[in-house]
């Protein structure tokens, strides 16, 4: 489905599928955006998966509403009023960097699991990144889950965003540790996984793979999402209208992602789009609560 909506004179639009997120040209939403506004008057806002169909240019253009369970209900389109100014809070989910990890095992939350080389390496060129675009550079919190990887990654964001900001003549920005988005419970912690006679082919510990959807390994998605969900208003209400930046883990920021966008944070694991150091970043409107953008880069891909 096609999404977007005004803000500050901007509209931002995206089509979200199982791959990901892909940003619709402006001048396209333009011209899509003004035909919509004609077809919301027709909007059955009382039926479940209700769209609205319209052909322009020739071609079909569908609105989609989420079903009334969906907990966020960011596929809207609202516009400013005269005189009114809308507000947006962007939060960027960094994940960090590759981690020193030669024995294989899963290290979930166990202490003592660093960056390796290579994800320093990532990690300064994800911070790069953020302190050089100019639509990251004005980052005004950095938040890190406690463990040793994420507030390693942190630090290298820290100190080119500081950077940034000591020539700007601004205060710098310390790091604020936040147990919310830490990585996920698994029972599975410790134990070597993939390589060889890993844990996962063990009799004993059949029961634990079970249930792939739920899962039955650890900490579900659904609490996940909830303490991420829960994370990200505090934040909302802390940092109205600025871009803030947390560094979390994959199965965190993408359960996360996957209830905004499916309204269940349910998933198959094997089909996550969170690369080590990339970034993940929701827009939402700081009135409504609703989910404005979702966009994805990994600019830490040719680290080798």
């Amino acid at each position: 489905p096609l999404s977007f909506c005004f803000s500050r004179g901007v509209v931002h639009g995206f089509v979200v599928g199982s791959a990901g997120v892909a940003v619709v040209p402006e001048g396209v939403l333009r011209a899509v955006a003004a035909r919509a506004v004609s077809l919301v008057a027709d909007w059955n806002s009382d039926a479940p998966d209700s769209g609205i169909t319209g052909l322009m240019g020739g071609g079909e253009v569908t609105l989609y509403r989420p079903r009334p369970r969906h907990a966020v209900d960011w596929w809207r389109i609202r516009t400013q009023r005269k005189g009114e100014r809308m507000t947006a809070t962007t939060i960027h989910f960094v994940r960090h960097g590759e981690v020193h990890n030669p024995d294989h095992v899963l290290y979930e939350r166990l202490p003592g699991f660093h960056l390796s080389d290579r994800g320093v390496r990532m990690a300064r060129a994800t911070a790069r990144y953020l302190a050089s675009n100019p639509q990251t550079s004005d980052i005004r919190a950095v938040y890190s889950s406690p463990l040793e990887r994420t507030r390693q990654t942190a630090d290298e964001i820290l100190r080119a965003v500081n950077a940034r900001r000591s020539s700007a003549g601004q205060e710098p920005l310390s790091m604020r540790l936040d147990e919310r988005v830490i990585e996920a419970g698994n029972e599975f912690r410790g134990m070597r996984i993939g390589h060889g006679q890993g844990a996962l082919w063990r009799p004993r510990n059949l029961r634990l793979v079970r249930n792939l959807w739920t899962p039955t390994w650890g900490e579900s998605y659904r609490h996940i999402a909830s303490r991420m969900a829960d994370f990200s208003r505090d934040v909302i209400r802390r940092h109205p209208d600025e871009q803030v930046v947390v560094v979390s883990h994959e199965s965190p920021i993408w359960s996360f992602r996957h209830y905004l966008e499916t309204g269940h944070p349910e998933h198959n694991m094997l089909l996550r789009h969170a690369a080590l150091a990339s970034v993940t970043s929701i827009t939402i409107d700081d009135e409504t609560g609703g989910v404005m953008s979702i966009t994805y880069v990994d600019p830490a891909a040719h680290i080798r």
